[in-house]
């Protein structure tokens, strides 16, 4: 009974091996602390064996050689918790300096251990029927020994379960319970012989749920997966190893669709698969990130992709492709091992770098992507504890002599205290998409301002807020704001959604479906920096628009330019054409404002009068007497 219940752990191990070796497999620390535990469960079986059949045929050999044997076979008892207990501590620790003290700890442990059980003599050694086995005070020291390990890597899964995967805490303490169980069983009757099957059972289980290499395969590509990657970026950081990232994309040249034909992708697959010394991840869309485990080889990789890639690819050699390669040198440049990909996807949506083949990362890129990545944390605190401010500009009516409006401008209220301005945080919350949650944000203030304030009273018409083409490219937009204007029962008419030139340009049945949904409800359009970009009165014509605002630039160019005047001066004619109001930005002494007033601009808005102010500030502002301000 005993011999073929080893037996079948001995199987057991040997099919872990073959599918072990066969698999693409990551060298990560814990694959190789688990190569480790299965090799001392595989040579404890063995020994465990050998052991029962020298008791059972002790006349054969001498008792020097039995002794060896079986005591060989008692270290293995110790030496598999050893073991087991650091391959638990490679889950744990994120500290590789205090990983490397526990190593020496256990390993400590483990030789003194091997000691004590060496110099204990094994007494009793028998022969019951047809199973030897061995008892005595050496083989209670090494079940003691090994279940003193085990109660351990109990209270390490304890101390650090949040530390751990759910899965991992599982296959580990399944492990434990099985080592246990079947160490206590033969520690208290020695001739069920239990305790080598039971460990190949929990190896097994260890294998399936935390050390498959498939675990870490994508299907499709064959490349490692996000989890291996993760996997791989984390023992980085941990170790400190150098290494080298790739980033390579890749499009059909003269090809109308967005994705690259199966077969021709599955031929760059294989292509990459057979490159030595790296690592290839599924990237995003056709994108594939390499790790490179030897920097040195890095020349002769890029090369090898570049000469691959200048020639044909599919069946018939008809398919050429371009690639574009984004390459840092070294993971140490960063702050994690993990942020290669986020510098990756920083450097990918940068415009400047749009058009280059081949980009080096450079200290630079990586100031600015850090930078860009702090901000973001900055917008998304500032959301969470609503630290996003509103200013309110006055607007100042040529007509009525009062300030009948104000625009609304958003602000953000730094740790210490400062404001950060939009120039700092806009571009970055477009690009990234929280301009969404920032832009809900300031409309709710507004609403909130609005409900709070009698307009009429304070002698305001409406506010005006921003949107971004981001804003006006969100399918919900329409139903979120006037959702916002209900829960705050607003009029629609106390709001002015200023809308820019190129919002159209994303989606443009989204935003003209939202323009006349909102259009409809009652609220009222500006068509906000007219003179910059794509300026095309085409855009007038198109949008639900009933104010057009001239920016700074264009104001200023005004006084400054005989043509930018001609041009103004057209412009002023035709928008006045088609009985639009005009709002002139950027004014900021008496005379641009007596210009203003004679060419029939119908609002001012700028320094003259006042720069953004908060709320409190802004109410003090407007109700006071006119000929103070």
């Amino acid at each position: 009974m005993g011999i073929i219940t080893q037996m079948c752990g001995i199987i057991i191990c040997l099919v872990l091996a073959v599918f072990f070796k066969q698999q693409r497999k990551l060298h990560l620390e814990t694959r190789s602390a688990f190569v480790r535990v299965w090799q001392m469960v595989f040579l404890g079986l063995i020994l465990d064996i050998s052991s029962m059949y020298i008791l059972r045929y002790e006349e054969f050999f001498t008792h020097d050689f039995a002794m060896i044997v079986c005591n060989a076979y008692l270290l293995t008892i110790l030496w598999k918790q050893v073991l087991g207990v650091l391959y638990i501590d490679t889950y744990i620790s994120e500290n590789h300096d205090f990983k490397q003290r526990e190593i020496w700890s256990y390993l400590v442990y483990g030789i003194v251990g091997s000691v004590i059980i060496i110099a204990t003599p094994i007494s009793g050694m028998m022969d019951r029927g047809k199973t030897g086995y061995h008892y005595g005070q050496a083989t209670i020291m090494a079940y003691m020994l090994a279940i003193i390990l085990l109660i351990r890597m109990i209270i390490l899964i304890m101390q650090y379960r949040r530390q751990m995967t759910k899965i991992s805490r599982w296959s580990a303490s399944v492990w434990i319970g099985l080592c246990l169980t079947a160490t206590l069983i033969q520690f208290l009757n020695n001739d069920l012989m239990i305790a080598g099957f039971f460990s190949a059972v929990g190896i097994m289980i260890i294998y399936l749920k935390l050390e498959n290499p498939e675990r870490f395969i994508d299907s499709d590509t064959g490349f490692f997966n996000a989890l291996g990657f993760r996997r791989c970026m984390r023992q980085l950081d941990e170790t400190g190893e150098s290494v080298a990232m790739l980033y390579v994309s890749y499009e059909q040249v003269g090809h109308q669709m967005m994705i690259v034909d199966k077969e021709v992708r599955l031929e760059v697959y294989s292509f990459f698969d057979h490159l030595k010394n790296i690592y290839p991840f599924r990237g995003v869309e056709e994108g594939i990130v390499i790790a490179i485990r030897k920097p040195n080889d890095t020349l002769y990789i890029l090369n090898a992709i570049k000469d691959r890639f200048d020639k044909p690819w599919g069946k018939h050699k008809d398919v050429y492709l371009k690639i574009k390669m984004i390459y840092l040198e070294d993971t140490l440049l960063l702050k994690s091992a993990f942020d290669c990909k986020k510098i990756f996807s920083f450097v990918r949506q940068d415009k400047k770098l749009h058009d280059e083949d081949m980009i080096l990362i450079d200290d630079d890129i990586i100031r600015d992507a850090y930078k860009e990545e702090d901000v973001e944390n900055m917008i998304q605190e500032s959301i969470e504890k609503h630290n996003v401010e509103v200013f309110y500009q006055p607007i100042y009516s040529t007509v009525s002599k009062t300030f009948e409006s104000a625009e609304a401008l958003m602000r953000i209220r730094k740790k210490d205290g400062s404001i950060a301005m939009p120039g700092e945080f806009i571009e970055i919350a477009e690009k990234r998409g929280s301009i969404l949650q920032l832009g809900a944000e300031v409309f709710n203030e507004v609403c909130s301002f609005i409900e709070e304030h009698n307009m009429e009273k304070i002698g305001l018409h409406y506010i005006e807020v921003n949107l971004s083409a981001v804003q006006c490219a969100y399918k919900n937009l329409a139903h979120d704001l006037i959702k916002t204007m209900e829960q705050h029962h607003v009029d629609p008419h106390y709001i002015n959604l200023e809308i820019t030139e190129s919002a159209s340009i994303g989606n443009e049945k989204v935003f003209l479906d939202n323009l006349y949904m909102l259009k409809n409800y009652g609220v009222t359009f500006s068509l906000d920096d007219f003179g910059t970009g794509q300026s095309n009165l085409n855009y007038i014509v198109a949008m639900p628009v009933d104010i057009v605002k001239f920016d700074r630039g264009m104001t200023l160019s005004y006084f400054q330019n005989a043509k930018a005047k001609y041009v103004m001066d057209a412009a002023m004619m035709m928008i006045k054409g088609m009985h639009l109001q005009i709002v002139s930005e950027g004014i900021e002494n008496e005379e641009q404002l007596k210009i203003m007033e004679a060419l029939g601009i119908h609002y001012i808005q700028g320094y003259y009068f006042s720069k953004p102010l908060s709320v409190k500030k802004f109410v003090e502002f407007i109700e006071a007497p006119i000929e103070h301000n």
